[in-house]
């Protein structure tokens, strides 16, 4: 008697819909996720570099500001103070009479140097007692004119500062275009005198 042998083949499996569809929603969220960390990456970068673009454009507008508020104020400031010191100087020196000593001289080259400043100083004749280079002449004219000149001679005069014995002004010469700072006046033993320097351009407001 012939026996037959069935063998069950095993089958597989199958994988439930709702697992294939957990699987497939598990991909697309790391997808997700990895795009979403790209994108935060690449805002992270965007927000840097806006805020350093932000910090340079403020430096730019902070240094603008100072520049052209402060910075005219300051430098005049700094004139000012640099011709009233040697004018100090000179004063002092006069009444003690030692303008014209060894010594001064070298102190006189000093300052006139330090501040690059021009300066004659006249007697009661108005004869020169001291000057400083070789311009001696046109500083004496430029003087007399402070004294004794019209306001058509002496052209564009802005006095920034007056006192008993002297004035600070600053005056224009149209042949160079040039601006100078002026301190002129009397000493204290009533010499006049004359001490300018020339003005740097700054840029305008």
């Amino acid at each position: 008697m012939n026996r037959k042998f069935c063998f069950a083949i095993p089958m597989k499996k199958e994988k439930p819909k709702d697992e294939e569809i957990n699987m497939k929603n598990k991909k697309k969220k790391k997808k997700k996720k990895a795009r979403i960390k790209n994108n935060n990456r690449l805002s992270i970068r965007s927000q840097i570099s806006m805020i350093f673009i932000g910090l340079m454009a403020l430096i730019v507008l902070v240094c603008w500001v100072i520049n052209s508020t402060y910075l005219e104020k300051y430098y005049l400031w700094k004139k000012e103070k640099a011709l009233y010191t040697a004018y100090e100087s000179f004063d002092e020196a006069t009444n003690k009479g030692t303008l014209n000593s060894d010594t001064y001289n070298i102190e006189w080259q000093r300052i006139c140097n330090k501040y690059n400043i021009n300066v004659i100083i006249l007697d009661a004749d108005s004869k020169t007692v001291k000057t400083s280079g070789d311009d001696g002449d046109f500083l004496m004219h430029q003087l007399m004119d402070n004294f004794f000149g019209t306001p058509e001679n002496r052209g564009y005069v802005k006095v920034i500062r007056k006192a008993n014995n002297y004035e600070m002004q600053i005056v224009r010469d149209p042949r160079m275009k040039t601006e100078y700072l002026e301190l002129w006046g009397t000493l204290d033993n009533g010499n006049p005198f004359l001490i300018r320097t020339a003005m740097e351009m700054l840029p305008k407001k």
